[in-house]
């Protein structure tokens, strides 16, 4: 998924200015750290550019999955995924996410008249409008908290198995073979298996064949920094006859020979 469209609901409530379309190259913001490229095509606008894929396999984003994106301020997004689509988790979100908002809303407005109660000077349409402008800045400060403090953690709870480990000398990783995996790539942390771009041969145990792929590290030095198995590992899927649910078991005989143990689902 080489961009995605952002619907024109979301444009219309002006999260997403024609200034900020107009820059030479605007960004959208995801997490503080993900600086995602926008493109505008006549009335539509997408999300697009090299970092979008990244931002897909890092966090394990299938197209089958719903976003359920948030604007946070100056350009800055949060998001949760739901697998497949799943229409009731987005709903109870979504209307969760409202009463919150509803709540610290009356919360705020009766705190707010309270104070202005004890003010000299204000007239009554000021004063209403002084009130609303507390309410909203509170409630996006409260969305913010929240969503900063949530969304990380629903990604962790969504994540694939993936687990480290070595059996005397010889490391290993075993990884759930997710939708993403079996389409693009697969992606693991970059503590395992290479530090620089490379060739390395996966031999399946169960076929006693190998097949060459090409490993990949992104973002090295980085936080952000993570290795990925690219061109040929969609061939190994395919002639392997992977699903999503497979557990593979990668274990590293040398720099350019890993072993591969496929537990099928």
């Amino acid at each position: 998924m080489e961009k995605m469209p952002i619907p024109p609901e979301f444009l219309q409530r002006g999260y997403i200015s024609e200034e900020d379309l107009n820059r030479p190259r605007p960004i959208a913001t995801f997490l503080t750290s993900w600086h995602i490229e926008l493109k505008k095509d006549g009335p539509n606008v997408f999300f697009t550019g090299s970092e979008w894929p990244k931002f897909l396999a890092y966090f394990e984003i299938a197209e089958t999955d719903v976003l359920l994106i948030k604007y946070q301020g100056c350009m800055n997004f949060s998001f949760e995924t739901f697998q497949n689509g799943n229409n009731e988790d987005i709903e109870e979100k979504i209307s969760s996410s409202q009463q919150s908002e509803q709540s610290q809303c009356q919360e705020d407005e009766h705190v707010s008249t309270r104070r202005r109660t004890h003010s000299n000077g204000i007239t009554p349409g000021a004063q209403s409008q002084e009130e609303e402008h507390v309410c909203t800045r509170k409630r996006k400060q409260s969305e913010v908290k929240s969503m900063l403090d949530g969304s990380t953690t629903s990604q962790h709870r969504k994540k694939a198995l993936c687990e480290l480990g070595s059996t005397g000398s010889q490391a290993w990783l075993r990884k759930e073979i997710n939708e993403l995996a079996l389409k693009r790539y697969l992606h693991f942390p970059a503590r395992f298996g290479f530090l620089e771009r490379c060739k390395i041969t996966l031999k399946s145990v169960e076929r006693n064949k190998s097949w060459e792929v090409e490993g990949v590290n992104y973002h090295p030095g980085t936080r952000r920094s993570y290795n990925c198995l690219t061109r040929g590992w969609k061939a190994f899927c395919k002639e392997n006859e992977l699903k999503a649910g497979d557990i593979c078991t990668f274990k590293v005989v040398n720099s350019t020979l890993w072993h591969v143990v496929i537990d099928r689902c």
